[in-house]
């Protein structure tokens, strides 16, 4: 189970802010950021309808767009925004230290082939990661990651892209709660994926259990990996109570561990590529 928190659900509210302005047309994309600093503003004051909730609740992600949007078009209507807040008195988070789009705290100059890279990357997933901007110093491998990373999560392939979040989120989260694990738990969400599996074990797909051995053994002692995981996997699903299905022992019988609808190889080459 991965509990939804408060402070989650506030992030999903503020990524499918985000999502709204992800367009390849930069009017459309002037135009819902414009759409939406007109509703927020609506929040700012005393007399708000909402009692500035609308606001405090996305105002992190206003700031992180007046910043760090790599549109102009973008970061105009949320600057405006910020002045305005700041100047009824709001208390907002500091801009970025660092950023790639403002002269006075510019810690590596975009390019023509690095801004497009971060442009790329923020259609795909709303924000341009430090991870992004670290590799951002070796354009050619940033460009591969981005196009693997889309290919692997949201391209058309064997699994709803949602599930592959969720497998994901699997994998990231077999040592604990994390920042990726967080992340996933967003991405899911905001592609459709049903909340009550984050909350209640019963009601995710028997098939989609079925993986948590293989993830075990992969996370913590991949060596031990053998093909009669995988033959396993092809043949039927881990049954919903086996054992919860979250560890393997290597003296049971696979056979005692399956059962259920099979995993096709498309469907088990790229779980296992997510994972």
């Amino acid at each position: 189970e991965f509990g939804m928190t408060g402070g989650g659900r506030n992030e999903v509210a503020s990524l499918s802010l985000v999502h709204g302005l992800l367009q390849d047309d930069a009017r459309g994309r002037e135009a819902a950021a414009r759409s939406a600093a007109r509703a927020l503003r609506r929040s700012l004051g005393d007399d708000a309808p909402d009692g500035g909730r609308a606001f405090e609740m996305h105002k992190a992600t206003v700031v992180r767009l007046a910043h760090e949007a790599p549109f102009e078009e973008l970061r105009a209507p949320f600057r405006a925004l910020v002045k305005e807040a700041r100047a009824l008195g709001h208390q907002l988070p500091p801009p970025p230290r660092a950023s790639a789009f403002s002269s006075a705290i510019c810690t590596n100059i975009a390019d023509d082939v690095v801004l497009q890279l971060y442009r790329d990357s923020f259609l795909h997933t709303g924000r341009v990661s430090p991870i992004v901007r670290v590799l951002a110093h070796h354009p050619a491998y940033l460009a591969s990651y981005i196009s693997c990373t889309r290919e692997l999560m949201r391209a058309p392939g064997a699994l709803p892209s949602s599930w592959r979040f969720y497998i994901a989120l699997m994998a990231s989260a077999l040592h604990g709660p994390n920042y990726l694990a967080h992340a996933l738990q967003t991405e899911f969400l905001l592609d459709g994926g049903d909340p009550r599996w984050l909350r209640q074990d019963d009601v995710v797909p028997a098939k989609l259990k079925a993986l948590r051995p293989v993830n075990a053994i992969l996370g913590v002692q991949p060596w031990n990996l053998r093909v009669e995981h995988f033959t396993a996997l092809r043949a039927a699903s881990l049954s919903s109570s086996s054992n919860g299905g979250s560890s393997w022992s290597s003296d049971r019988s696979l056979s005692d561990d399956f059962q259920g609808d099979p995993w096709s190889l498309g469907e088990l080459v790229l779980a296992v590529l997510v994972m």
